[in-house]
């Protein structure tokens, strides 16, 4: 089972890649996942964050991640707004950021990191700063999910081609990201 928390501001598209790496798990590669949302009556620009569970085998409890092996962060300013990025987290947890650069509060520390301009995919690709289907693309770059089925799912999602402005910009990031 792969645990993974999905950390953004409300209007990034948080809980909507969250859904979109569950959809591409369970139906396009045939297997199991769950994303559970945490937030409330939150505004745009308000910290949220949701669950994501893959697994190999039927996820018998519905729940929150507690101790991620993967922590997805789509704004690098979170923990100035005091989000705990590293809640559960462990020497092996895994993190992957919307960021030219590696975080300040990252350097130093001995998780494996990952970097991407999500950011800017998004602006060139859809024209909006909604780096949720770049982020996807970038995190199927790890090989946990696959570029394919990630694709499919946004073709899905979105109702857009192969050729389509969001899968452009899962491509665009699934290619570029680099670990830091």
């Amino acid at each position: 089972m792969i645990q993974v928390k999905i950390y953004g501001l409300g209007g990034q598209g948080v809980v909507t890649c969250g859904k979109i790496m569950a959809y591409a798990y369970a139906i396009n590669q045939g297997k199991f996942a769950q994303t559970i949302p945490a937030y409330g009556h939150e505004r745009r620009g308000a910290p949220v964050n949701t669950s994501l569970i893959l697994s190999d085998e039927a996820i018998p409890t519905k729940s929150f991640v507690y101790d991620p092996d993967y922590v997805m962060v789509f704004d690098v300013s979170l923990p100035e707004r005091h989000v705990d990025l590293f809640e559960g987290v462990d020497d092996d947890t895994v993190f992957v950021f919307n960021a030219s650069e590696i975080p300040d509060y990252m350097k130093g520390r001995p998780n494996k990191t990952y970097i991407v301009d999500a950011e800017h995919a998004a602006l060139r690709n859809i024209g909006r700063d909604i780096p949720n289907t770049a982020m996807a693309g970038a995190f199927a770059a790890l090989g946990i999910v696959e570029i394919g089925a990630v694709e499919k799912s946004i073709q899905e999602f979105f109702k857009e081609g192969e050729d389509g402005r969001n899968v452009k910009a899962a491509r665009e990031c699934h290619d570029a990201v680099r670990e830091a």
